[in-house]
């Protein structure tokens, strides 16, 4: 049985199958379309929760369907220079959300752009606790700094999942909390936003 790809089977304005072929390439533009973009983000995960068929299919989960959108709208931002841009809608939605900033000199952490775009999402029935929001903003953070193509994505994000949780040196775990903050802090602040208990589950992508 064929299950069809909701990026690719239905004619979204922004988001496609192949990458990120709708998102405005100009300032302006991009600006203007923000709204709308973060809009079609939850239109899409929305459709795919609704759906039942194709949830043994890594590809076709909801929260698969979030990931490779925020992966797109980010990554093409910060391939054309938008990345303040993104940032400061983000910020205001966030805080407009009840949310707050934690912000950073470096720009990184939970005040990442991926983390923050995730964080400005409000998708019914999806809840990511604090724990897994980090792990999902890690993971697109490092597909970003490898460059990989949105179409295999989520196929990196599976093969390089057994790397990521290797266990870590304390130099290496300390310098992690510097950068994302602790653990503990990271629950807190996101339980305060709505994002769940940050209780530690493991990383399931068929929620």
């Amino acid at each position: 049985m064929y299950l069809e790809d909701l990026l690719e089977e239905h004619e979204w304005r922004f988001f496609h199958a192949a990458g990120n072929v709708g998102l405005p390439r100009s300032k302006r533009a991009f600006k203007e379309a923000l709204p709308e973009v973060i809009a079609e983000i939850e239109d899409i995960v929305g459709l795919a929760q609704e759906s039942q068929k194709g949830r043994s299919v890594p590809l076709l989960r909801p929260k698969s369907y979030l990931s490779r959108t925020v992966y797109m709208l980010t990554f093409h931002a910060e391939e054309l220079g938008f990345e303040d841009i993104l940032r400061q809608f983000l910020t205001k939605r966030v805080e407009n959300l009840g949310g707050r900033v934690h912000k950073n000199n470096r720009n990184i952490g939970s005040n990442d752009i991926i983390h923050l775009c995730f964080r400005a999402l409000r998708i019914e029935g999806l809840p990511i606790r604090g724990g897994e929001l980090t792990r999902l903003s890690r993971g697109l953070r490092v597909a970003t700094d490898n460059e990989v193509p949105p179409e295999y994505l989520i196929g990196y994000l599976y093969q390089t999942a057994g790397f990521r949780s290797l266990p870590k040196t304390p130099q290496q775990q300390h310098e992690e909390d510097e950068e994302w903050g602790s653990y503990s802090d990271i629950s807190r602040y996101e339980d305060e936003d709505g994002w769940g208990t940050g209780e530690d589950d493991d990383d399931d992508w068929g929620e």
